[in-house]
């Protein structure tokens, strides 16, 4: 009886396991078909669905898109050159301004007062000095008037003198007569002498005085002209025709502005030019009179290269470009641009079209064909112009890239094209 169980037992264990093995065979048979039917359907690509670009050598005119603003290279500042009050003030930013044009007006009345004191000094002193002047000149005059009359008595004196010496000869007057008259002719010369000398004397003195009232006049006359320098810098006006970049925020009727204080700095709106922020790696490839472009309100504009800074700032070094038109008449100042710098040219060069999704230099993933089987592959692009990127990976033995989409939509694994 014990016998007869153990054999019903087995019986039903082996109709239980035939019945996990039909199972289990049925599952496997299962995935075999559905390996069998993805491996004949999704493993495969229809070519019409695919874009296969070959490689090409050629020349290519690399692109490099940057941004940048209009600038003025060279700005001046306008700088209060004196203290003072704010009077009246014709100053804002964006406005143009014509050379010589008046800017602000500034009051200091100590300047002003110095300058009016030293003009009435200046007038006081060339008065004084015309009327001393003419003082001695008439002095001079009657000396020498004198002198002519006393040298008229001398010529008289010596007549009278030969006539009584003929007298005396004669016996009529005596040697005593004669010794009287000489020695008052002798007198008379020496009157004459001392005369000559005393003019003399003053004709010297009087030129000094002459140098010394010119030497005043000359020092007072420099004292105004600087005074009336400051004077005139009391009114602040364009240096330059231009266009006021930024006005100082103390600028204002009634404030108080110090000597070598800023007031504004304004720029020549001519020489507006394009400064770019190239990253380091690409301005190696750069050089002044490179052709570009920039891009203005959707407008590209020719330009060339006109300046290169030699230092780096946050990352970037700037670069000028020079637009072939006078940028004032369509920006201003501080306008964003997007700049296309075209590199030199690249010959004998790996080429592929440009796809839709390059942003520039890089990795990228796409598919590689060979043998009708694509594979996915990473790719390295470099430079690029309107048409074409340069391939700097190999992919060695692939006959062509497919470059339609650079996501995983075609999947991770190796597809059969279906021709």
């Amino acid at each position: 009886m014990q016998l007869k169980d153990t054999l019903n037992q087995l019986s039903n264990n082996t109709k239980l396991n035939k019945k996990y093995y039909l199972l289990i065979l049925s599952s496997i048979t299962f995935l075999i078909l559905l390996v069998y039917f993805e491996y004949f359907s999704a493993q495969e690509v229809n070519i019409n669905d695919i874009s296969l670009t070959k490689v090409k050598y050629g020349e290519i005119e690399p692109i490099k898109n940057v941004i940048g603003e209009v600038m003025s290279r060279d700005t001046t500042a306008l700088i209060s050159q004196v203290s003072g009050i704010i009077k009246s003030n014709n100053l804002y930013n964006g406005k143009n301004i014509a050379k010589s044009e008046l800017l602000v007006e500034l009051e200091n009345p100590e300047i002003q007062y110095a300058y009016v004191d030293i003009n009435s000094q200046l007038l006081q002193l060339k008065n004084e000095s015309k009327l001393q002047i003419a003082k001695k000149e008439l002095e001079i005059f009657n000396k020498k008037n004198q002198l002519s009359k006393v040298e008229l008595q001398l010529e008289f004196e010596k007549l009278k003198y030969q006539g009584k010496l003929k007298l005396a000869k004669k016996g009529v007057i005596s040697a005593l007569d004669i010794k009287s008259i000489e020695l008052e002719i002798k007198i008379i010369e020496k009157g004459i002498k001392d005369s000559l000398y005393e003019i003399k004397l003053n004709e010297d003195i009087f030129e000094l005085e002459k140098i010394n009232y010119q030497s005043q006049i000359e020092t007072l006359t420099n004292k105004l002209a600087l005074e009336k320098s400051k004077v005139n810098k009391l009114s602040v006006t364009s240096p330059i025709n231009g266009q006021v970049l930024r006005i100082s925020d103390k600028v204002a009727v009634g404030a108080s502005i110090q000597k070598g204080e800023l007031l504004a700095s304004i720029f020549d709106e001519k020489n507006l030019k394009i400064r770019l922020r190239v990253p380091p790696s690409i301005v190696k490839n750069l050089s002044v009179g490179l052709k570009s472009q920039i891009e203005i309100r959707n407008k590209l504009i020719p330009a060339e290269v006109s300046f290169i800074e030699n230092k780096v700032n946050n990352g970037s070094v700037y670069v000028w470009l020079k637009a072939q038109i006078n940028l004032s008449e369509i920006s201003s100042e501080g306008e964003n641009v997007n700049a296309k710098l075209l590199l030199p040219v690249k010959s004998n060069t790996r080429l592929l079209a440009k796809p839709l999704w390059y942003n520039g230099p890089g990795l990228y993933k796409s598919y590689c064909f060979k043998d009708e089987v694509l594979e996915p592959c990473e790719v390295e692009f470099g430079a690029a112009d309107k048409n074409h990127v340069n391939l700097i990976s190999t992919n060695a033995g692939f006959d062509a890239f497919e470059l339609s989409n650079n996501s995983h939509w075609l999947g991770d694994t190796a597809l059969r094209v279906r021709l």
